[in-house]
């Protein structure tokens, strides 16, 4: 049965690398208010997850969990800047 700490790791991986991601073109268009309050949404997460996945008994299949939802993160906010990357609401991430 898959476990739902698997999916929160996972959705939580997902949310930290479009967070990243989106932190890297607010610092590449110098919004700088946007850009710092990404960069503390990163730290506060990556500590909580990374404390979290030290006490987990199942630390391998969660970080695994974690990775895939970074990696799904990374992929989804890089193709939606590139695919509307001269309409409007690219610009809103």
């Amino acid at each position: 049965m898959f476990e739902l700490t698997l999916i929160i790791y996972f959705l939580l991986g997902f949310l930290d690398d479009i967070i990243i991601t989106s932190y890297y073109f607010y610092l590449h268009e110098k919004k700088i208010i946007l850009s710092g309050l990404t960069s503390f949404l990163i730290t506060t997460l990556n500590y909580l997850v990374f404390y979290y996945l030290l006490l987990s008994p199942e630390f391998i299949k969660n970080v695994i969990s974690f990775g895939l939802g970074c990696g799904l993160g990374t992929s989804l906010i890089v193709w939606y800047k590139k695919k509307f990357k001269n309409k409007k609401l690219a610009k809103v991430i």
